[in-house]
């Protein structure tokens, strides 16, 4: 009685811890997420000015969305080249550069404004 007993909350228990599959981006997300992203960055970028706020939404955007945005850049990156697309997969690549760039430009940010350098 015990082994039907156990083996029947293993079984209805066992879907509860399975993995999920995460499946690759499809290409025209990742061109239209690519898109807006450079597009988004660009503006970012040419609002950056020392001491002065950046009032683009890129700049309000957080760390935690900044990661997951170059993440998906990369595997969209491995989508082009089983497709041999290698005109996006240099936006992609880029894209994702632009986001980590933007992730050390945070992190860059608050060690100065929470003077925690030693130079």
């Amino acid at each position: 009685m015990k082994t039907i007993v156990t083996a029947i909350l293993i079984l209805a228990t066992a879907p509860a811890f399975a993995q999920q599959i995460e499946h690759a981006p499809s290409i025209e997300l990742c061109r239209a997420d690519a898109a807006l992203w450079e597009k988004e960055f660009k503006e970012w970028q040419a609002a950056e000015k020392p001491g002065v706020p950046n009032p683009t939404m890129l700049d309000k955007l957080g760390v935690a969305e900044i990661l997951p945005r170059a993440e998906e850049m990369s595997k969209c990156s491995t989508v082009t080249v089983a497709e041999k697309d290698a005109q996006n997969g240099f936006m992609f690549v880029s894209v994702k550069t632009a986001y980590n760039e933007l992730y050390y430009h945070r992190i860059e940010s608050f060690i100065i404004r929470h003077e925690l350098s030693s130079f």
